[in-house]
């Protein structure tokens, strides 16, 4: 079954974006993709290379000469802000275990995302076999949907994370063996591998609540108020410092759209972003059967891409599962900047743009959080909107969708029903 994921802005060929592939792969294989394919073949156009320069390095930005998003240390504490909010406390020793506590499927979905952020290529963690990796996120994936409120997280006492990491992997392997009676050969590397993540996530857990009671002071400084509230407005959003980090990730941003207008080309004479993800989706296509479906995975502005492509460029290309994260497919469409866009449809018109043809099925998921990251329906006539809930906020919301163990876990149980559909 051939699936081409479309990736979206802000991708440069570095090592993240190859681990980030790598790992995602292995998660659509194992998760989302899960008792429809055994071996899927997966495309990844990369467009990147095709995008927006910056000529003075950013030096249009404020502090922009330094400024990265970042990886590993950086991402993870962005996680543990935006996740586990609650459970942040001076005891980061005791992070995971107080997370379970309070939500046990968002402490693991967090931990297995934190693996994978935490991976830099240059430790080895996960990288000699992706699949092991996403083998285990699966498994406990689908243990905390299945066991949301474990007995033992109740029962038994745990001093540290480290400890409770080894009970929730002993529980697991446990309730794998009795589940589905399967060798685990091979798992448990994966899990001695995870172990160093836990000490990482501790660290990280530190250090966000070291931050926050630092800018709660300097808040309440600023506005004359005495120091002395309560310990939760420590973690409240509302009083986190901006992060220069977000001039850089929306100069991505605006760069890439505007080099992607600017250079589509015309049909016979497409731009190279257009080119190289149309030859992708034709490649595709050449695998798809009546049992072999064509998906499509399009993140973020990928989703406008192919827009484009299925409705102006190469109309004869067909589609029969358009899965759009986090997209801004409705966006451009209501401003009317795609070719096929029409001033035929409107609110003032009283209808909606039909679905194209060459789309079987059409699902849209979004975070509401997610600042670009859009629905359809109110646009388009045909395709269905999905929120998946994360319990982020802005800063980190769109670009974390496809690491999370929880995000395929569900997108799996959409494409199941999609493809039933189709087939029936």
């Amino acid at each position: 079954m051939p699936l081409v994921f479309v990736h979206g802005v802000n991708n440069r060929l570095d090592e993240e974006y190859k681990l980030a592939e790598r790992d995602r792969n292995a998660l659509f294989a194992q998760v989302a993709l899960r008792g429809v394919v055994q071996k899927p073949q997966i495309f990844n156009p990369y467009w990147g290379e095709f995008a927006s320069k910056f000529y003075w390095n950013h030096g249009c930005l404020p502090g922009g000469d330094n400024e990265k998003f970042g990886s590993g240390d950086d991402q993870v504490e962005a996680l543990i802000e935006e996740l586990g909010l609650d459970a942040v406390s001076s005891d980061s020793s005791r992070f995971l275990r107080e997370l379970a506590r309070i939500d046990f499927p968002r402490a693991v979905d967090l931990l297995f995302a934190a693996a994978a952020l935490a991976d830099d290529g240059s430790t080895g963690l996960f990288s000699a076999d992706s699949s092991k990796f996403a083998e285990l996120a699966a498994a406990a994936a689908r243990y905390a949907s299945e066991n949301p409120v474990p007995p033992w997280l109740k029962s038994e006492h745990f001093e540290s994370d480290a400890a409770f990491q080894d009970a929730m992997a002993a529980h697991i392997e446990e309730w794998r063996k009795d589940s589905t009676n399967t060798e685990t050969f091979g798992i448990g590397d994966a899990w001695a591998r995870i172990q160093g993540v836990v000490a990482q996530i501790g660290n990280a857990a530190g250090k966000v609540w070291q931050r926050g009671k630092d800018q709660l002071v300097q808040a309440q400084e600023q506005a004359g108020l005495a120091i002395g509230a309560g310990i939760g407005a420590l973690t409240n959003p509302l009083v986190r410092i901006a992060r220069p980090k977000l001039h850089l990730r929306f100069a991505y941003f605006v760069g890439d759209v505007f080099e992607y207008l600017k250079n589509r080309g015309e049909r016979g004479k497409e731009g190279p972003i257009v080119e190289r993800v149309a030859g992708a989706l034709a490649e595709a296509t050449k695998s798809r059967t009546a049992k072999d479906p064509l998906i499509v995975v399009a993140h973020s502005f990928g989703g406008p891409i192919c827009y484009d492509i299925l409705t102006h460029y190469r109309p004869e290309l067909h589609i029969d599962l358009f899965i759009t994260v986090g997209s801004q497919v409705a966006f451009f469409e209501e401003a009317k900047l795609y070719h096929a866009s029409s001033l035929n449809f409107s609110k003032a018109n009283d209808n909606r743009v039909p679905q194209p043809k060459n789309i079987t099925k059409w699902i849209n998921v979004f975070d509401p959080v997610d600042p670009v990251g859009f629905a359809v329906e109110k646009v388009f006539d045909g395709p269905k909107d999905h929120a998946f809930h994360t319990r982020t906020h802005v800063g980190s919301a769109h670009s974390f969708y496809f690491i999370r163990p929880l995000f395929h876990k569900r997108l799996a149980v959409r494409i199941k029903e999609a493809l039933g559909e189709i087939q029936t």
